[in-house]
């Protein structure tokens, strides 16, 4: 949230970033370096990648991606790691991420 609206996060590039998340190995990619390794577009979970990890929230059934059991909240919080971290600094500074219905304007 900025001044009370919800702001975009987007890249250097001025794109959002993907909600994507490849589980390769022992390593994690999310966004866009995860989007570049992506061949199959059109599944959720497919192989080493998770694609809208949010999407599977709430429905509380693990999936077998990359060698690994992932449960959705854990691939959803590697994009909100992302994100988090993705921020640029005119975004970050003196602005906090809200929590959905939580924000009370003072």
């Amino acid at each position: 949230m900025v001044e009370g609206r919800a702001a975009a996060l987007t890249g250097d590039d001025s794109r959002p970033h993907p909600s994507v998340v490849w589980y390769h190995g022992d390593q994690v990619k999310v966004g866009r370096d995860a989007l570049d390794m992506l061949d199959d577009r059109v599944s959720a979970v497919a192989g080493d990648f998770v694609r809208s990890p949010k999407s599977l929230l709430g429905k509380g059934q693990p999936h077998y991606v990359g060698g690994r059991i992932v449960q959705p909240v854990d691939a959803a919080a590697q994009v909100f790691r992302h994100l988090r971290g993705a921020r640029r600094p005119e975004e970050a500074q003196g602005h906090r991420l809200q929590p959905r219905g939580r924000h009370h304007p003072g």
